[in-house]
């Protein structure tokens, strides 16, 4: 692939036995116009990297790939014109909506640490995780035995959980102070719509598809696990 710029794409010269996975964030407008390219080029498969923001508020229901779309915040919003772009173009194509990702060097206790952290409404929201050894696990599933065709997968660890019980576990586990809570109101004048309204979303990701089409089930089958396991190396 030969880049010139975002907004100067060159042809892509990829083959037909290469699968492209895209994982770059819309962070623009004109996001879409950067991933046509891809749309269009004759690989084996391309695997689109979207986020599980594109389902919005489901109040703690349960999710799956073919549950409703209304994604709240402007991010959600282009992750699910994106994944439509992606699931409507021709060849093989995956729709991976990620949760949480979390691994080492990249743990919320760190986060914590800094002070920068908001506890949000006391944390009632569920959070979706997923380490990322299970999501390279998930992706080279994908590459080497997905079925033909068009198809959407969540990538989570499947056992969500509220975020105020993740915090605490991180306080007592690490020896770090608790972080500052803060109303919902108070976060949005602070950080903006965007991170207020993805604050709003609360559901549990199934990862049924990633289990029983693909054979992957985590390794980590909860985050405290996958933390536990972190922390002791």
């Amino acid at each position: 692939v030969e880049w010139s710029g975002l907004d100067n794409l060159q042809p892509l010269r990829i083959d037909e036995e290469t699968t492209v996975v895209y994982s770059i964030p819309p962070i623009a407008e004109q996001f879409l116009h950067h991933l046509q390219p891809f749309l269009t080029c004759d690989c084996a498969r391309l695997i689109y990297l979207s986020s599980a923001s594109s389902y919005g508020d489901h109040h703690g229901a349960l999710v799956d790939e073919d549950s409703d779309r209304h994604p709240t915040s402007p991010a959600g919003v282009m992750r699910k014109l994106a994944e439509d772009a992606v699931l409507t173009s021709p060849g093989n194509r995956n729709v991976v909506r990620v949760v949480g990702i979390y691994g080492p060097n990249r743990t919320l206790d760190r986060y914590i640490a800094s002070g920068r952290y908001k506890l949000v409404d006391g944390g009632q929201k569920l959070t979706n995780r997923i380490h990322v050894d299970d999501l390279a696990a998930m992706l080279l599933a994908l590459i080497s035995r997905a079925p033909a065709g068009r198809r959407a997968y969540i990538a989570a660890d499947g056992h969500p959980m509220p975020v105020s019980e993740l915090v605490d576990w991180l306080v007592e586990h690490r020896g770090i102070d608790p972080p500052e809570q803060v109303s919902l109101e108070a976060y949005r004048a602070e950080r903006g719509d965007d991170a207020a309204d993805r604050w709003r979303n609360s559901y549990r990701a199934s990862n049924h598809r990633m289990a029983e089409e693909l054979g992957v089930k985590p390794k980590y089958r909860t985050v405290l696990e996958g933390y536990r396991a972190i922390f002791a190396e």
